[in-house]
């Protein structure tokens, strides 16, 4: 993600994300250590809290779209 294109926006409220929707990621490790990471970054970056809160509810089974949503966040935090 260090060549990732930062964006400015942050996730828009109104978008649905669903337990059930996507396909299952094989390893749920690193959305894990992403998701407890960006927890932590809150303390210092109220900013990102409602993002990240958001998609802490998905910690037990992460899927695509999930994943999608976190590499948004970091795109954000490279800006």
């Amino acid at each position: 993600m260090i060549d990732c294109k930062p964006i400015e926006t942050p996730m828009d409220s109104v978008v649905k994300l669903s337990a059930d929707s996507g396909k299952e990621l094989a390893d749920p490790t690193m959305y894990r250590q992403i998701v407890g990471s960006l927890i932590y970054l809150t303390l210092t970056r109220p900013d990102i809290a409602f993002e990240v809160g958001v998609l802490s509810r998905y910690m037990q089974k992460p899927r695509k779209p999930h994943l999608d949503a976190i590499r948004r966040v970091l795109r954000r935090l490279r800006h």
